[in-house]
């Protein structure tokens, strides 16, 4: 799993929007997404953010709805600083917890009634390690809760070509190009549609359901079974 240090968590908001295609359109999508599936679900609602960040699903998640409460766990303290400024300053710091730790080590007494996890499993090389962060989600969620995951997927050679002109079109030079797809090539470990079905089916989580892709990253929603 990728560690984001104290200059990684300075300015990656400003870079992550410049290296994810449809990074905000996402967000705002999967907020809605969640949403549709919380829809007459009884009880608090306390949404699970794992690998939270900074935090930018957290504002998207909170202008939703102004009695979800939500739990963001990161291993990167200095990210999960950052997160806690910006719910300080969107005013619903009241309605978050933050946890600085690995998800595995996470645990609670409350099963969360949802959870997302946007751009954390694709930094997971293999599938033990998938496995076991999937189980970990498992076993902090209610029966029947939606899980969201936005990834690097499968088959991404087809958009590198897409990839490299959208890079272009944000701003990048031919240098930054290059370090971007070497950066992708050994950190990010795609993970196809068949492979994900297959992991979460072990995890005990449902059928996903792809809501959006933009180029060679795909975000999907399960259920908990």
């Amino acid at each position: 799993m990728a560690k984001f240090t104290q200059h990684w968590a300075s300015d990656y908001d400003e870079r992550i929007v410049r290296l994810i295609p449809g990074y905000g359109t996402l967000h705002e999508i999967a907020s809605c997404v969640l949403a549709a599936q919380l829809q007459g679900v009884a009880g608090e609602i306390d949404v699970l953010v794992a690998g939270a960040g900074t935090g930018r699903e957290l504002d998207d998640l909170a202008a939703r709805d102004p009695q979800w409460r939500f739990t963001a766990v990161d291993s990167s303290q200095p990210m999960l600083d950052n997160a806690h400024a910006r719910a300080t300053a969107g005013n619903y710091i009241d309605r978050a917890a933050f946890h600085a730790m690995d998800l595995q080590a996470y645990r609670t007494q409350t099963p969360h009634a949802a959870a997302l996890a946007i751009l954390v499993m694709h930094f997971l090389a293999d599938d033990d390690a998938r496995l076991v962060f999937l189980r970990t989600l498992a076993q902090a969620l209610r029966p029947g809760a939606p899980l969201l995951l936005f990834d690097y997927a499968g088959d991404v050679q087809v958009f590198h070509a897409a990839y490299r002109q959208w890079a272009y079109a944000r701003g990048l030079d031919e240098e930054a190009v290059k370090t971007m797809f070497q950066r992708l090539s050994a950190n990010f470990h795609p993970i196809s549609e068949p492979e994900l079905a297959a992991l979460l089916s072990e995890a005990d989580f449902g059928t996903p359901t792809r809501f959006f892709q933009a180029l060679g990253y795909s975000a999907y929603v399960t259920r908990r079974n």
